[in-house]
């Protein structure tokens, strides 16, 4: 399944253009994390907070995604951001 944020979802707007200021390496929308090396670690993240969305609160595998370098959970249905790593909180 191709990554998907919508970012014409209304529930997204604030949140996007949050994650766009923030996004300083220039990452895409919305990217699969297998793209990224190591990317429990390299993505501003502590760890366990990485591992608590993707593996807690994201539903299934195809949750896991990393929008605009942030690691988040993302119904892959309607591309809405639920869930966002923001260093060592959520």
């Amino acid at each position: 399944m191709t990554p998907f944020v919508d970012p014409d979802r209304p529930e997204n707007g604030g949140l996007l253009a949050h994650l766009e200021r923030r996004n300083e390496r220039g990452r895409p929308l919305a990217a699969s994390p297998d793209e990224f090396d190591q990317p429990y670690l390299s993505l501003g993240s502590h760890p366990d907070v990485v591992e608590r969305i993707w593996h807690e609160l994201a539903p299934a595998v195809e949750w896991r995604l990393v929008v605009l370098g942030t690691p988040a959970a993302v119904s892959p249905d309607t591309g809405t951001v639920l869930a966002v790593a923001y260093g060592t909180s959520y």
